[in-house]
């Protein structure tokens, strides 16, 4: 069988993105947290995607290790996040979500899409049976 043994998550910023012309803010101290969702589709999404996910962290960043036009990883912490034979689901949200806490300030990042020059990218690191290898996943 196959056994997961790491994954990181890279995402990259773009402030550009931001829909409302804004640019970016951080004046609340946040992170960004990685969690499962469990959408019907692998491919496109459901205003009701939001109430299917799981609000426990499988990975995190702080808003503060972000740099604009960069790549930044964030390592998953659960490997039962990866999903060996399907579809992984997951999204990205607010540490201020995650433990249902009101911001205390501005809180933005925007990252580029799978479309854009710089999608997201997951790295999984396996063995399958006593031989180690890692490949990359492109995202929908």
């Amino acid at each position: 069988g196959v056994t997961v043994t790491a994954s990181n998550l890279q995402l990259y910023r773009d402030d550009s993105k931001d829909l409302f012309g804004n640019s970016f803010t951080n004046t609340d101290t946040d992170s960004v947290e990685i969690i499962a969702t469990a959408q019907a589709s692998g491919t496109s999404y459901a205003n009701t995607d939001y109430g299917l996910v799981t609000f426990s962290s499988k990975g995190s960043r702080a808003f503060s290790g972000w740099s604009n036009l960069a790549y930044s990883t964030i390592t998953i912490t659960d490997q039962s996040l990866i999903n060996k034979t399907g579809y992984t689901k997951m999204a990205a949200i607010s540490g201020r979500d995650l433990n249902n806490n009101a911001p205390t300030g501005d809180n933005n990042l925007w990252f580029q899409k799978t479309s854009d020059a710089n999608p997201p990218v997951l790295t999984v690191t396996y063995l399958l049976g006593s031989a180690s290898a890692s490949f990359l996943l492109n995202f929908v």
